[in-house]
């Protein structure tokens, strides 16, 4: 039996359609059914679409500034949807959505911040306190 109790929906009609930033997009190699020696050992592998994938920032290197969100995006190799959003200084980044993102909302990343909607902050783990069980 199938359960929908935590699915997230994210329409199609969301999704932005157009070119996505370039320079978030790095290449994925394809091997075409060869090993290392270049002999086929997969048939029938060959051609197909370029694909691409996209930097996200996982670590929100960018604090204490706020942001917006630019555009819902969809990556070929990811289930999860992409939401491109611009720093007010002007740098541009990828991060993964949540459920309640909205377009042209302010997001702010920081260390110390009250978390409420829309907000997140880094965990950083000091080394010296970690315990091995």
């Amino acid at each position: 039996m199938v359960s929908f109790r935590l699915l997230q929906l994210f329409y199609k009609i969301s999704f932005w359609r157009g070119r996505s930033i370039v320079r978030f997009l790095v290449p994925m190699l394809k091997n075409s059914g060869r090993n290392n020696r270049g002999g086929i050992t997969m048939f029938h592998r060959g051609g197909g679409c370029r694909r691409s994938l996209k930097i996200i920032d996982f670590r929100r290197f960018v604090k204490n500034i706020p942001a917006f969100i630019l555009r819902y995006e969809r990556d070929s190799k990811r289930t999860a949807p992409l939401v491109s959003i611009c720093y007010s200084n002007g740098v541009l980044s990828y991060i993964l959505a949540s459920r309640n993102l909205l377009i042209h909302r302010p997001l702010i990343s920081s260390y110390k911040t009250i978390l409420r909607s829309r907000q997140r902050f880094a965990f950083f783990f000091d080394t010296d306190r970690l315990l091995c069980t």
